[in-house]
Formats: C-alpha cells, sequence, structure tokens
C-alpha cells in the first residue's frame, strides 16, 4: 500500500508533537535514519503512522509501507530535514533510487473519496470570539483539509465562539424553557453567526463540504456561567446556498445547570440533509444514553423524562449519522459509554463522531480520544493547532 498523499506537512508536525509529548515506543525507534526538526531526532517510518492516525482518522501500520527511500522521499517532499548514518543527508540519495515525479503528476493521479463527517477538531491555545471561530475554520479549510477528500458535513467543537450579553435574559429558563425562548436566544445570536460565516469562510468551506455545524455559546449578566442564563446552541449551516437550515443546543442540563440553561427543543435535534437522516447533539445530549446515568434517575423526574422521550423520538427517526458537540474532550472515556448505549439503541446509525476540543494537560492522550469519539469509518479529523 502507497503512503497517502493527503498527508500534510501539519499532520506531521501534529505527530512530532505528539511524540515531544510521549515518546516513541520501543519497537518504532528508528536505527538508519532520522527526521531531524528543531535538533531533535525522531523516526521517520514511526512519524508517518502517526501523522496518517492524527491527520486522517486512520492507522497505518508499519507492515503497509516501506521504510527507507518510500517514507524519507514523502517526507523530504514535505520539506522535512532527512539525515542518515553519519548525519549525511538522504535526499540526493533517494532521488537516485527512486525519482520524484512532478507534484502535477501527483495530483492528477490523487483519487476523490468523500467521508459522511469531518471534524474539524482544536487544540490549545484558541480564541473564543467569533472572529477566532471564523480564522479557526478558515485555517481548517485552507491549510489542512487533504487534497481529494470532501465531506458530507463538517462539525466543530461546542462552543466554537462564545458570546457575553450584559443585559439581563426576559425569558424562562430550566426546565420551564418555552420554544419562544429558545427563538429568542437564537435570535441573539445569529449576528455573531454572520461575524464567523464572512465571505471568505463560506469561500473557502464550499469547496470541500456541504453542510456545517457551528457552537455559539451565550451568557446573560456578568456572574459564572453555569448560574446564570445561558444557552448553548449549534447551527446547522447548508454552505452552498449561505444560509441556516436549522438552530438546536443543549437540551439535556448537567445538575448545575438545571435552574439556568435556555434547553433547545428536542424536535430541533432531527434533520434530514443530503438525503441522510441526522440527529444532531449538543454537549451533554449524549449522556441521555448512558446507561449508568439513567439508572440512577428519579423514575418520575424531569431528566428520566426528558430521557424517554427522546430515546422514542429517535427510534422513529432511525438516524443515519449523530454527531455531538461537547466542549472540551481530554479522556477517551468522557463518552465512550454514552456512544456504545446509543449504537445498541439504534441499530440504523452508520457513521457517528464528536467534535473534540482538546485542551492541555489531557488526562488522555490525544489519539486515544479521537479513536473513542468517532466511528471506524466514514469519519476524517481535521486538525487545528493553537
Amino acid at each position: 500500500m502507497a503512503i497517502p498523499e493527503d498527508i500534510t506537512a501539519q499532520h506531521i508536525r501534529l505527530a512530532l508533537r505528539h511524540i515531544d509529548e510521549h515518546g516513541v515506543p520501543p519497537r518504532r525507534q528508528a536505527t538508519r535514519f532520522a527526521l531531524v526538526h528543531r535538533s531533535r531526532e525522531y523516526p521517520p517510518k514511526y512519524v508517518l503512522s502517526l501523522a496518517a492516525e492524527l491527520g486522517l482518522g486512520r492507522e497505518l501500520s508499519p507492515g503497509e509501507f516501506g521504510g527507507g527511500p518510500e517514507t524519507n522521499q514523502f517526507l523530504a517532499r514535505r520539506g522535512f530535514d532527512i539525515q542518515g548514518e553519519g548525519r549525511v543527508a538522504v535526499e540526493a540519495e533517494v532521488e537516485r533510487e527512486r525519482p520524484v515525479r512532478p507534484r502535477k503528476q501527483v495530483v492528477a493521479v490523487q483519487p476523490s473519496r468523500e467521508v459522511a463527517i469531518a471534524r474539524i477538531t482544536l487544540r490549545d491555545p484558541r480564541d473564543y470570539s467569533p472572529e477566532g471561530a471564523a480564522d479557526a475554520i478558515l485555517q481548517a479549510f485552507t491549510r489542512e483539509w487533504p487534497r481529494g477528500v470532501t465531506a458530507g458535513i463538517t462539525i466543530t467543537p461546542g462552543g466554537l465562539a462564545f458570546v457575553q450579553h450584559e443585559d439581563a435574559w426576559a425569558g424562562s429558563q430550566g426546565w420551564e424553557t418555552t420554544p419562544r425562548d429558545f427563538q429568542a436566544a437564537v435570535y441573539r445570536a445569529e449576528p455573531n453567526l454572520r461575524r464567523i460565516l464572512t465571505n471568505p469562510v463560506l469561500k473557502a468551506v464550499r469547496q470541500h463540504t456541504r453542510w456545517l455545524t457551528i457552537g455559539i455559546d451565550q451568557r446573560w449578566g456578568p456572574e459564572d456561567y453555569e448560574h446564570r442564563p445561558h444557552a448553548e446552541l449549534v447551527a446547522i449551516v447548508d454552505v452552498e446556498r449561505g444560509s441556516v437550515v436549522g438552530w438546536t443546543g443543549k437540551s439535556f442540563p448537567t445538575l448545575n445547570q438545571e435552574r439556568h440553561l435556555i434547553q433547545a427543543p428536542l424536535e430541533s435535534h432531527f434533520l434530514t440533509i443530503g438525503r441522510r437522516r441526522v440527529v444532531v447533539l449538543g454537549c451533554h445530549d449524549l449522556s441521555m444514553y448512558n446507561p449508568r446515568g439513567y439508572a440512577n434517575q428519579d423514575p418520575a423526574g424531569a431528566r428520566r423524562k426528558r430521557c424517554d422521550k427522546f430515546r422514542r423520538m429517535c427510534r422513529q427517526f432511525s438516524p443515519m449519522i449523530v454527531v455531538q458537540h461537547p466542549h472540551s474532550t481530554d479522556s477517551p472515556n468522557i463518552w465512550r459509554t454514552a456512544w456504545a448505549g446509543l449504537r445498541d439503541d439504534l441499530p440504523s446509525v452508520q457513521c457517528w463522531a464528536s467534535g473534540i476540543y482538546y485542551k492541555k494537560n489531557a488526562r488522555g492522550k490525544f489519539t486515544d480520544v479521537l479513536r473513542s469519539t468517532r466511528s471506524s469509518e466514514g469519519v476524517l479529523d481535521i486538525v487545528v493547532a493553537g
């Protein structure tokens, strides 16, 4: 199997950062060649395996591609310094053994493919303003997106942008939220969505995907987030037309949010886009499928009623795709049980994924977090590093 040409220099740099943080397994140490970057040496073949997993969402095992000239040439073409024994550069030797085809030829033979879901995965540091959200999207679609790949729907983490409103919230909240309250929150979010979806952003996005989700969090009043009225919204955008086809958001609050979250109506989670039945979840909504949490609920309480109603609606809808918008995910175990519960209850689901914001000092490895929050097929990771 040839090395995938859609591995970019940014994917390789992410692999180098991963090695800086976690080291190299004993069996993957280099013997003859080294990728030299910022005065550090890295094993070239292991770097490519990691780059494929981090950037493309699929593992590239050592037996699938050759070391030596094949790996070294690939890395050198992307601007990396490869040194051989005795600290001698190997690029000239690689050229003699296997001439590099002109770049236009590589592009011409690169097959196009479509994935069901792409997710823009963010790492620290990040800017929570609408302008910062626009910059992250623009970087994902112009610098990091692999050639020849398109996606049906591209998702972002929850709270990609955060907006503070200094005035007071005039509607209801918590379990008393009405659809009218939710629409009032959407109305306040729309101007900030327009700040994100600038013409350059839409132009870049249209080249690679048809649908885009954007998380916008809002808070009313100057005090702490969870104890003031707040909404965690998600806009679903038809990028070809540049219009919003639906708004949803968090419908299942955490215990600390029960009194203050402006909840999204359950009906807002269900959409048919591109002939596919899609369920769009806010951050904590996936927990409605956590068996342990469900068992601990009061059978007559609001939380149990919300879970039962939503599960019935999902079974009737029979979704093909489910996407979730958590605010941050630093461990592979946070959503593992809930995703398993959802897949057991909804056999119609073909592809699923959580939007990922991976913070510094996380409890789990980045690769493990990515692997545990997506289906094994049909999902592409576009990593935007801070």
